[in-house]
Order: C-alpha cells, then structure tokens, then sequence
C-alpha cells in the first residue's frame, strides 16, 4: 500500500535546467542553428518549425497557442491523423509526431544539467541534480525502510529521478517502472508519458530499458565547459536488444503530452493502471510541480477514477509558483476531499526541505 503518493511535473526538472510546456518551443528554436546537431536531428527541428510556420495561418480563423508543446503537439497529431496540414507535403504530415518526439527528446537532453562526480582514478560520471538528491533522501524518509509505501508518478521523460533513486546516483534506493505486470515490492517509479531511456521493440509488445551502466559504458554524456557538469544524451545510440525476431527501435519511448494516448495503451496499461492503485490507496498526496493544463484531461480520469477506494485520504498538498494552478487542482476535487486540500506556492528545490523538515516533524509529532 502507498500510503505516500508524489505527482511530480516540469516544474520539477525545470530546476535543473529542463524546459517546461510553455518555454519548450523557445528553447528548442534556439537549437536549429546548432552544428553539433547530426543530420537525423537537423532534419527533425527543421520540420517541426516548417509545420508550426504553417500553422500560423490558422491564427486568422482559430484561436491556437503555437508557443505551447501540448497545443502543438496535438496540432501535430490531428494533422497526421487527417494527413493535411496546408500545402505541406504528405510525406511530412505523416513524419510530423516522429519528428515532434525527437525534437522532445534532443531538447530536453541538451538543457538538463547534471553536475559530474569522480568515480575512480581520472573516471567521471553523471549524478542526480542537488534537487533530485534531496528528493530522493526525502523518499528514503518517508518510506521508513518499506519502498513499497512510497510511489512517484510523474510525468517528466528525463532520467533526473532516475538517476537520483538508481544505485548509480546519490541514494540508492532500489525501484521499479511497472512495466510488468507482477509487483516487486520496490518503490514504483510510474513515468506514465515514457521515459528517455526506454526504447519499444518492433512488434509493438515490449518496452526495453536501458540502464545507467549502458548509458555511462558508451559514454552517453557529453561534458559542459570545465568538465564539472554534463548533458546526457541517451537518444543517440540506445544498446540494441532483441525481445523478438525484430529489434527495438533506437527512437526513445515517449508519449507525447495530448489527448491521444490510445495507441500507446498496449505498452503502458500495467504503468497506468499500477498508478490509479496508487491513488486509491493513498493517504497523502504532493503534486509537485505539475500545473494540470485545461488539456489534460488523462490526468483528470486517472485521479477521479484512481482514487475510489477504501482508503480516507487526509491531505493533497499542491506546491507551484503559478497560482493559477490552484483553482485548477480545486476544480478537480470532490466535496469531501476539498478541505483537506493544501496550496503552496513553493518551488520543487523549496518544496523538498519544507517536506522533510517542518510536514513531517508535524506528522510525526
């Protein structure tokens, strides 16, 4: 039973350098012009901002946000689903959520930051960003030696909380995706739009992980300046496995962040129906630093339909700078729940030490 539930967000990553919905597309335009982009890259960003150009003509008869990944993104989907977009070529159309996933993908590996840590003699690896640290020490807390009483679902594609909770990084606190249908009893680790370092074998029935000791072995990081810190960039060349007689695609595994998650169901229903248990088993619930956008209706259905269960829940603590985000969460709760729920304007790097000192010393006490 997860009596303590973490729902983690961009804002979580954001503070390590990773961009969120509504700066996604800002930061991505300013990698077209990067040269150390390879081809397969290049070829991907120019695409995507070929086809958001074109959207701009929709402006004139329909209000689109063209700024935000979820809006573009489903943008993206519905024109490969109609095979149109304007006079953009078919070809292109049809390539446009591949090339949207890449894009996601380079971007997101080209602005998290992970500091570099020596691991032996003239050795240097990637570690967990010092927010993610602390947020594994804060699990490690709250778990009180049982794993299995703590679970984060998050959203995020990026290996930060990976890192932080694998063996490799700075807890070592052993955890499990769900991917299997069979529970291991670790903490569950649910990233239920995929993750940066999952790959999906060819015949659609399988989803490959690669491990940090792949990743580090084939030096899938590439050093920042003095060689203190590092970008990891495991899109470039995923360990090829079989599972088949068909390989994995090299292509990270991800779900882009839209209402179309459908074909995508098969892979990841143990992933999402671990993460509803989660919900109505919980007592406690923090939803760190994700700002439920009016589009997310999937997050709306998990948590209304998760959450019938047995178990009273006490308390649902939000922390997000945005204040808007608090009359969104509000709107999704029932009557019985709407008093116990908690608004915090604390950033993620502000919202750990807050949850490990002065919440939990109340808990206890």
């Amino acid at each position: 039973m997860s009596k303590f539930v973490f729902v983690l967000g961009a804002g979580a990553s954001a503070d390590s350098g990773a961009p969120t919905s509504n700066n996604f597309m800002d930061r991505a335009e300013s990698f077209l012009g990067d040269t150390s982009l390879g081809g397969h890259d290049r070829d991907a960003f120019e695409l995507v901002f070929k086809a958001r150009n074109k959207l701009k003509d929709v402006l004139s008869k329909a209000t689109l946000d063209l700024d935000n990944l979820e809006v573009l993104f489903n943008a993206f989907e519905m024109a490969a689903l109609f095979n149109r977009l304007g006079d953009l070529a078919t070809d292109d159309v049809r390539s446009l959520p591949g090339a949207m996933r890449r894009v996601i993908a380079r971007t997101i590996e080209r602005s998290q930051i992970f500091p570099l840590e020596s691991a032996g003699y003239r050795v240097r690896t990637p570690a967990a960003p010092l927010s993610y640290s602390r947020f594994a020490a804060l699990v490690e807390q709250f778990s009180s030696n049982k794993p299995s009483s703590v679970s984060v679902l998050t959203f995020n594609y990026d290996l930060a909380l990976d890192l932080a909770l694998s063996s490799d990084g700075a807890r070592g606190i052993p955890f499990d995706y769900a991917l299997e249908e069979a529970s291991s009893g670790k903490l569950e680790l649910l990233k239920l739009h995929g993750s940066l370092n999952w790959h999906r074998c060819k015949c659609e029935e399988n989803i490959g992980v690669c491990q940090f000791e792949e990743l580090f072995e084939g030096q899938l990081y590439r050093p920042i300046g003095a060689d203190d810190q590092c970008f990891i960039e495991c899109s470039l060349q995923q360990p090829v496995r079989q599972h088949c007689a068909k390989q994995y695609d090299l292509e990270p595994f991800i779900i882009p962040p839209t209402w179309n998650k459908g074909h995508h169901h098969s892979q990841l229903s143990n992933v999402w129906r671990r993460a509803a248990r989660h919900f109505s088993e919980a007592e406690y619930i923090f939803i760190v630093g994700y700002s439920y956008p009016l589009s997310d209706e999937f997050f709306r259905y998990l948590y209304a339909l998760g959450s019938v269960g047995d178990s009273w829940l006490k308390q649902i603590l939000v922390f997000n700078p945005d204040g808007d985000v608090n009359q969104r969460i509000r709107g999704l709760l029932g009557p019985l729940v709407a008093k116990k729920f908690v608004f915090d304007t604390r950033p993620f790097g502000q919202a750990i030490p807050y949850l490990a000192q002065d919440w939990y010393g109340k808990l206890k006490s």
